[in-house]
């Protein structure tokens, strides 16, 4: 098995947000300051190493979609949302209450008659993950 051999160089948090990221090719919403989900799981990991990494594929899907205006007039509007957006993908407590669950949602969805992503890496044996039922 793949990732028997990484011997957890990948963790499955970072495994599920990249996926998450791939599968909808969605930004996060921006005006959003949590995101809860149905079912919280406990992965125990540092993400901050891969946090730049995941930040530069969502810098690179906001400027696929938004083009640059044509208009001279339309720039400072083009760089308002811009460095807006730099500025809230950047904030650790909206990387960790936003992004990571926003992406972990669209991993835990259904494809079609198939279970989700994180439902299959889970139960695959050679990744650790629990679920936590919180009160």
């Amino acid at each position: 098995n793949v990732l028997t051999k990484f011997q957890r160089l990948v963790d499955p948090l970072v495994i599920g947000i990249f996926y998450g990221l791939f599968k909808s090719k969605k930004l996060p919403p921006i005006d959003r300051k949590e995101i809860k989900l149905e079912t919280t799981y406990e992965f125990g990991v540092n993400v901050s190493s891969f946090i730049s990494v995941f930040n530069h594929c969502l810098l690179s899907l906001w400027l696929k979609n938004n083009n640059l205006p044509n208009q001279d007039i339309d720039l400072v509007e083009y760089r308002k949302k811009l460095y807006i957006f730099i500025e809230k993908i950047l904030d650790l407590e909206y990387f960790q209450n936003v992004i990571i669950p926003f992406y972990l949602q669209i991993s835990d969805e259904k494809e079609g008659n198939r279970v989700s992503f994180l439902y299959r890496m889970w139960n695959s044996g050679n990744v650790s993950m629990e679920s936590v039922t919180h009160t």
